[in-house]
């Protein structure tokens, strides 16, 4: 059963979801005093360079209702589905960003998102993969899309994607895990709000080194 946060949290996203957009905007409107990266800076055109919010954060959004929602999928959700494929299809992939591609790896996965979508998803998302994923241990020391955050399990459906790469990937993950347990950053806030960053930045290794030990586990590759 959904726990209560989680309940709260579905009904804020669907109390904030705009209509006009048909998504959820990335970055709401604010003064731009707060401590962020860089790329969180809010301007009048930031729907433009986000692609209008289409896929970033609609996709991972949709996955939520589809995991978390209780009961049969509200109506509304299915022709958003639609948009994300839509999208995909249509985009040209040099013109796709990584974060996009990663809201849509969690939409894929969503329990309950219904079968008919999941294939067509699935059949879209797989050759788009093959060409974003970074495959050499170079690339990896930047920001970039690992083959783990591709295919974070053996069941994956995008494991054959980067079957002759993936244990090439752990084995060096296993390699770059930091002295005090955590794993290192590929970004920082680039000299912005430097009294903040090394808080952001212990949180953030923490969330990186949640991701790095479940796939790790997943492929029994902890000692």
């Amino acid at each position: 059963k959904t726990a209560p946060m989680v309940r709260q949290a579905m009904r804020y996203l669907r109390q904030s979801y705009d209509p006009a957009l048909a998504a959820w905007p990335l970055i709401p409107a604010h003064d731009n005093t707060a401590p962020r990266a860089p790329w969180w800076n809010y301007s009048e055109d930031c729907s433009k360079s986000c692609h209008d919010f289409l896929v970033n954060p609609r996709a991972e959004i949709l996955g939520d209702f589809f995991r978390y929602g209780e009961g049969d999928a509200p109506a509304w959700l299915l022709p958003l589905v639609h948009d994300v494929i839509k999208y995909f299809a249509e985009q040209p992939v040099e013109k796709l960003q990584d974060g996009e591609l990663s809201c849509a790896l969690i939409l894929v996965d969503a329990p309950n998102l219904p079968e008919a979508q999941r294939a067509a998803l699935l059949a879209t998302l797989l050759p788009i993969a093959e060409q974003m994923v970074q495959r050499t241990p170079d690339a990896w020391t930047n920001y970039g899309l690992q083959p783990y955050q591709i295919a974070a399990s053996p069941t994956s459906p995008f494991l054959p994607v980067v079957a002759d790469v993936i244990e090439t990937n752990l084995d060096y993950l296993i390699t770059q895990q930091g002295d005090e347990g955590a794993w290192p950053l590929t970004w920082s806030w680039f000299g912005q709000y430097t009294d903040m960053w090394p808080t952001a930045e212990r949180e953030w290794k923490g969330i990186l080194t949640l991701r790095i030990v479940h796939a790790l586990r997943t492929f029994d590759r902890l000692a």
